[in-house]
């Protein structure tokens, strides 16, 4: 209680002599000095006004440090309701493609050129089926709101590098057999008489792929053009147009074949 007492003394004594003093200071903070033998305490106006010999500094309302946030507290109560927004248009409806062939209703949303419209309209039919008319559609049609603008071309890439050769595949199957050594065979020279041959024989191990023959007249009428002896010659048979009147010796028929080495 002495100590307390010599306190409260010192304080009233001190607040006449300092009542110009700027106590506490800007930042709040009172500064005092106290005897450390008897424990009497004096405020002074630091820092133009310093502790004596035989007295220690003191503060009050010093300001320390931020302390750490301490633990996120319950949730508060909910809130009252907002008031209600106003209505919207209603979603939009995807109609693909435009097509002046097409009636849309407000809010449809089509693609044109690459870019995306949304009808603020309704839009009636442009052109009925079969019709050739001028076609007022997005971009020209004041009832067409642009979406999304269609993207530009992009720079072309660099080339890639070349790929490494592959693996070679398995061998294939063997093919057919084929033909070989094709060869022209032509026959001998004949009179064109009735009945008389002219045969194109294949060299032995060919066969006759195919044939024809020669004329050297219009008057004569070929009656047969065809393989024998099991497909290794080719044989043509004639007459005279008119076989009363026999033609001249010079007037002949020769056949040819085309012969070739074959694998069955």
């Amino acid at each position: 209680m002495k100590r307390l007492a010599l306190i409260s003394v010192a304080v009233a004594a001190l607040g006449g002599g300092v009542a110009y003093a700027t106590i506490p200071d800007a930042g709040g903070v009172i500064h005092a000095c106290y005897r450390t033998d008897s424990g009497a305490v004096r405020l002074i106006d630091a820092p133009d006004q310093r502790c004596l010999d035989g007295e220690a500094a003191t503060d009050w309302n010093v300001r320390g440090p931020t302390g750490p946030t301490g633990p996120a507290g319950p949730p508060g109560p909910a809130g009252s309701q907002g008031p209600p927004g106003l209505a919207g248009s209603g979603s939009f409806r995807w109609r693909g493609d435009y097509s002046p062939f097409a009636a849309y209703d407000k809010d449809d949303v089509v693609r044109s050129d690459g870019s995306s419209w949304i009808a603020t309209a309704a839009v009636p039919v442009a052109c009925s089926s079969g019709q050739i008319c001028a076609v007022d559609g997005p971009g020209t049609n004041p009832s067409w709101s642009l979406v999304a603008a269609k993207g530009e071309t992009g720079a072309r890439g660099e080339a890639g590098a070349a790929g490494s050769a592959g693996a070679q595949g398995p061998a294939g199957p063997e093919g057919s057999p084929g033909a070989s050594g094709y060869k022209v065979v032509e026959g001998s020279a004949t009179a064109i008489v009735l009945g008389k041959t002219s045969t194109a024989v294949c060299p032995p191990g060919k066969f006759a792929l195919g044939g024809g023959y020669f004329l050297n007249t219009s008057l004569a009428l070929v009656l047969s053009s065809r393989p024998i002896n099991s497909g290794t010659a080719w044989e043509i048979v004639t007459r005279s147009i008119n076989p009363v009147i026999p033609l001249p010796a010079s007037l002949t028929q020769r056949a040819y074949a085309i012969c070739a080495n074959v694998t069955f």
